[in-house]
């Protein structure tokens, strides 16, 4: 995230040092960057399961909404959203506990049917 953080502020340097003959699209530009450094800081990391496998292994998740990608290293951390999705017939092998400070499960993806029974 750091590293996010020195690529917006060296952005933000550029683009203010090429307008400074134009104080409102600089203001207007400053607020937005800081903006997008506000969300980058909160945001909070999706993972997506795959078509296959127990909800409750770290390797069914992945960051891409196909279930690829990088997969999560716990279910404990905070601000982790896991969506169930992209498989049609989910299980759980075993205890599956989200418990990170704002994280949550999401079941479907608010567009097809989804059935999920505990």
């Amino acid at each position: 995230m750091t590293a996010k953080i020195k690529h917006i502020v060296s952005f933000l340097n550029r683009a203010s040092g090429s307008l400074k003959q134009h104080g409102i699209r600089k203001l207007l530009l400053l607020a937005s960057c800081c903006l997008l450094v506000v969300g980058s800081l909160s945001g909070q990391t999706n993972y997506y399961s795959n078509s296959t496998g127990n909800l409750n292994s770290l390797a069914t998740w992945g960051t891409n909404t196909d279930g690829t990608g990088t997969a999560p290293t716990d279910f404990t951390s905070a601000d982790q959203i896991f969506n169930v999705r992209n498989n049609a017939t989910p299980t759980v092998s075993g205890n599956w506990t989200v418990s990170g400070s704002n994280s949550k499960v999401i079941i479907g993806n608010s567009t097809d049917a989804c059935s999920f029974t505990v």
